[in-house]
């Protein structure tokens, strides 16, 4: 489980921010996060407020913000956008075509936080 690792890292950002701003309460965490990113989203919260007790970060609330998965067809040059990874190939709804190329959906960062 990579959340793990994942959430370390988040608490460790949000904890520099909030240290350099003089912030004594982080509210919030706003995580913009790509559908083939793969995070699953209950073991990111489990194992971020297991990480974040004890700190100014304990009550703050995740919130993820999903990015679709767009492809572009090499073929026919339209835009295919998919919401959910129920797809173990990715096509052109257009064409059919299975030649496209990502262009969002793995992304992950911290996109903002509401802190006190």
């Amino acid at each position: 489980m990579h959340e793990l690792g994942i959430m370390e890292t988040v608490l460790d950002t949000a904890m520099e921010f909030a240290t350099e701003n003089s912030a004594s309460e982080i509210r919030e965490i706003h995580l913009l996060t790509g559908v083939v990113f793969g995070i699953h989203r209950d073991y990111a919260d489990m194992f971020f407020k297991m990480i974040s007790k004890g700190t100014i970060a304990e009550n703050a609330k995740l919130v993820f913000d999903l990015v679709p998965a767009r492809f572009i067809c090499r073929e026919c040059k339209q835009i295919t956008e998919f919401t959910a990874l129920s797809e173990k190939e990715f096509f052109c709804s257009h064409c059919d075509s299975r030649q496209v190329t990502m262009v969002s959906g793995r992304e992950f960062r911290i996109q903002s936080m509401v802190v006190v």
